[in-house]
């Protein structure tokens, strides 16, 4: 016969730990593919919220790619967006939290190697940008002495990590994305006091041969001479 135990609300033991429950809440983030696999971040509790990039392959094999203690995090706008990206040939290119610095993962190697090395420094929303041998990213500025970080658009060499300064002149950038021919490219940007939601704007260039952006056109978006905004999310 089972004995029942009165006892004040919530205070009953019960089989079901919290650590069950967070344990098993993995968060699931950004998303990319390579030719027939799929790569994923995802926040596990279990790991105090390191952010592991999982790669499924044709055949249903899953396997983790960053070990510990990498996690592909970045803090850039403060709540991130964009921490890695997949090359063609399969490397990965993430955003460290640790250090804020981008780490390249070659396919089948098992230590990250360091690409930038830039204190005070957070990058976001890279994108490939392959004829050119390079990432063209957001960098967000952190230095002593800056009351707001100072955010531009930039090219990251993929051979040694330099920068190069692509666009500026924005309080926030975000969204770069290169045509499919990769003569050009489009990007996002916003200004004080509006968030990304109230008024964004969108902008469209040719990248020169030298690797420069020219002719840069706003597309849409912004704010109009009445004061009215329009948010322009996702460009491809």
């Amino acid at each position: 016969m089972t004995t029942k135990t009165t006892a004040p609300y919530g205070s009953w033991p019960s089989p079901v730990s919290a650590e069950q429950l967070a344990g098993a809440t993995i968060r699931l983030g950004q998303t990319a593919v390579c030719g027939d696999s799929i790569v994923w971040s995802e926040s596990r509790p279990l790991e105090q919220g390191r952010c592991v990039l999982v790669r499924r392959d044709a055949d249903g094999t899953l396997r983790d790619l960053n070990p510990a203690p990498f996690n592909a995090r970045t803090r850039a706008h403060e709540y991130g967006g964009g921490a890695f990206v997949l090359l063609a040939d399969g490397t990965m290119v993430f955003s460290h939290d640790d250090d804020q610095q981008l780490y390249l993962l070659a396919p089948g190697a098992t230590t990250p190697r360091r690409l930038t090395n830039e204190a005070q420094m957070r990058y976001a929303d890279a994108a490939h940008d392959a004829p050119r041998a390079r990432l063209i990213a957001v960098r967000e500025d952190h230095s002593p002495g800056d009351i707001d970080a100072v955010t531009t658009l930039v090219g990251i060499d993929l051979s040694d990590g330099t920068t190069r300064l692509l666009a500026q002149g924005h309080d926030f950038f975000s969204n770069p994305c290169l045509s499919p021919d990769g003569k050009q490219l489009a990007w996002l940007s916003w200004d004080h006091p509006d968030m990304p939601w109230d008024a964004s704007t969108l902008w469209l260039a040719d990248i020169a041969i030298d690797g420069s952006l020219v002719n840069v056109v706003r597309i849409a978006g912004g704010r109009g001479e009445r004061g009215d905004g329009e948010s322009i999310f996702q460009p491809s």
